[in-house]
C-alpha cells in the first residue's frame, strides 16, 4: 500500500501512477483538486483492481467512532443541529500551501473539510447548501461559512478560516441531548455526552494517522468496499466545474453576486460528489466499517 501524502496538486497524478503500478492507494485528503481527477483516479483504481482510501484521519478516531455509533443509535436522539469549526488566523505568506493556489491553497480544501465531513458523517447527503465566503488577495479562499440543509429542518452551519481564529469545536444537538467535541474537534480524545442533567465523558485512544491505515488493511483483508459510496461519485454532478475558486476576482471582492455566487455553489458541488460519503446504514454505523472514500472493485 502506498500512501500519498504530499500537496493537493500532486494527489491525482501521483496516485494514478501508482494505481497503473498496481499498488493500492491512500491518499491525503483532499482526494482530488476537482471532479475530473478523481474520475481518472477512480477509473486507474477500477482498470488496475486496486484500493483507493481518501485519509480522513477524524473518520477513524477512536473517539469520534465511538460517539458517532451512538448517535446513530440514538444516544440523543433525532439530531436538529450541528455546528462545527476549523479556523485559526495563519500569518499572511502568499507562498504558504494554505494561501498559494498553486499550491491547491484554500480554507475549504484543507480545514472546512473537517466540519463538513462531522456534518457529512451524522446526517448524510445535505439537501440544501448556502454558502458565504471570501477569496482573498492570492486566489484562494480564506473564509468560509456553510449553511446545510436536510429533509424535515436539521441543519448544520459550518465555519472555516485562514485569518480568524475559531473555537475549532464541534456540537451535534438532538432533540434529547448533544455531543460535544472538544478542542480540537476533528482529532479530540474525549467527548462530552449530555442527556437532561446527565454527562457522560468518553475517552479515546490518542487520535493519530495510524487509525486509517489500520482501517485500510482490515479492508484489504477482508475484501470489503462501501459500494453506495462508489456509486454515489457516479450519480453526482457530472459535468459541474471543476475547483476554481474565483482566482481572477478583484482583491476582498465579496461573493454576492450571480457570478461568484455560482463559482461557490460549483466549490461545494464538487466536495458533494468527491466526499464519497455514504449516508449510515445498521452495519455502517460502527464506526471503522465506514471507510472513508474506499474503492475496490472486485
Amino acid at each position: 500500500v502506498v500512501y500519498v501524502g504530499g500537496i493537493h496538486p500532486v494527489h491525482a497524478p501521483q496516485t494514478v501512477m501508482f494505481l497503473d503500478a498496481r499498488k493500492h492507494v491512500l491518499v491525503e485528503k483532499p482526494i482530488a483538486l476537482n471532479a475530473a481527477q478523481a474520475d481518472d483516479m477512480i477509473a486507474a483504481a477500477t482498470a488496475n483492481d486496486r484500493f483507493l482510501m481518501e485519509a480522513l484521519w477524524t473518520r477513524f478516531n477512536p473517539a469520534h467512532v465511538e460517539v458517532m455509533a451512538r448517535i446513530h443509535d440514538g444516544a440523543i436522539g433525532e439530531v436538529r443541529r450541528i455546528q462545527g469549526d476549523f479556523s485559526f488566523a495563519l500569518p499572511h505568506d502568499p507562498d504558504h500551501r494554505l494561501l498559494a493556489r498553486a499550491k491547491g491553497g484554500g480554507g475549504l480544501l484543507d480545514l472546512g473539510i473537517y466540519p463538513l465531513t462531522m456534518a457529512w458523517w451524522t446526517l448524510g447527503e445535505p439537501e440544501t447548501i448556502h454558502v458565504v465566503g471570501r477569496v482573498g488577495e492570492t486566489g484562494v479562499d480564506d473564509e468560509v461559512t456553510l449553511l446545510c440543509g436536510w429533509p424535515g429542518g436539521a441543519a448544520a452551519t459550518l465555519t472555516a478560516s485562514l485569518r480568524v481564529g475559531g473555537t475549532m469545536t464541534a456540537r451535534i444537538e438532538g432533540l434529547e441531548g448533544a455531543a460535544e467535541f472538544g478542542f480540537p474537534g476533528h482529532a479530540t480524545t474525549t467527548v462530552t455526552l449530555r442527556r437532561g442533567r446527565e454527562t457522560e465523558t468518553i475517552e479515546g485512544e490518542p487520535a493519530g494517522l495510524h487509525h486509517q491505515v489500520a482501517e485500510v488493511h482490515r479492508c484489504l483483508r477482508a475484501g470489503e468496499r462501501p459500494l453506495r459510496g462508489a456509486a454515489a461519485v457516479r450519480r453526482r454532478g457530472h459535468g459541474r466545474p471543476p475547483l476554481v475558486v474565483a482566482a481572477a476576482a478583484p482583491r476582498q471582492r465579496p461573493l454576492g453576486s450571480s457570478r461568484w455566487w455560482l463559482a461557490w455553489w460549483g466549490l461545494v458541488c464538487w466536495w458533494k460528489r468527491c466526499l464519497l460519503y455514504t449516508s449510515p446504514s445498521p452495519r455502517d454505523q460502527r464506526g471503522s466499517r465506514m471507510a472513508a472514500c474506499a474503492w475496490k472493485k472486485k
